[in-house]
């Protein structure tokens, strides 16, 4: 091969190697346009796949807010209804023990006049059969009748307290610890106790006290 052969072959292989890094340049150039193309339509969709959980969820959100409100709404009349029975019940609760304590005092008041009447009687007839000075001596009932009038809704509401504290505590209970237990004075705990006792619903055995 002479010498200008030889530069003509080289020449077209220098052209075809120059064309290969073209060729190979431009492929590169159109996979790199395709990836970003890809990427671009992978973000766009996940996108607007958070936008469409974000709509889903504000929508359910909307709907249980709206449901709820509903529920309310048809909740709140009876609420509001039962509360208003519940304060009806309890002034009729207090209206009657009112009632039964007034009651209770009438009784006191009409068995006093009776009991005194008959003491009156009774000290009359004593001193005529003796000739000397009746003395006036205060009849039983009317020391009762004064216990009676200390009587309240509260203190009949404790009675009924205490009476069934220690009748839930059959090992006995002193009378500190049941002024304790009720938060009043030991003074007060102890005529709720004496009366309980007068009724025969309560007996003390050493210093404890029991429910009959």
């Amino acid at each position: 091969m002479t010498t200008r052969e030889e530069m003509r072959s080289l020449g077209e292989e220098i052209v075809r190697s120059y064309e290969d890094r073209i060729s190979g340049v431009a492929q590169v150039k159109k996979a790199e346009a395709e990836r970003k193309r890809t990427e671009a339509k992978e973000i766009a969709q996940r996108k607007s796949d958070v936008s469409t959980m974000l709509k889903s969820f504000n929508d359910s959100h909307a709907t249980m807010s709206k449901e709820l409100k509903a529920d309310l709404s048809k909740v709140a009349p009876a609420l509001k209804q039962a509360e208003a029975e519940r304060k009806r019940t309890e002034v009729k609760e207090i209206a009657q023990r009112k009632s039964d304590v007034g009651t209770m005092l009438k009784e006191f008041d009409e068995e006093q006049a009776g009991a005194r009447d008959e003491w009156q009687k009774l000290t009359a007839t004593m001193q005529s059969k003796r000739g000397g000075v009746a003395v006036a001596v205060k009849p039983p009932v009317e020391e009762i009748a004064e216990e009676a009038a200390e009587i309240t809704p509260e203190t009949a509401a404790l009675r009924e307290q205490v009476f069934e504290y220690l009748a839930n505590h059959p090992d006995g209970t002193k009378l500190v610890e049941l002024a304790e237990e009720f938060g009043v004075a030991r003074i007060q705990i102890a005529k709720v106790v004496r009366n309980l006792m007068d009724e025969n619903k309560v007996e003390k055995r050493d210093l404890l006290y029991f429910a009959v």
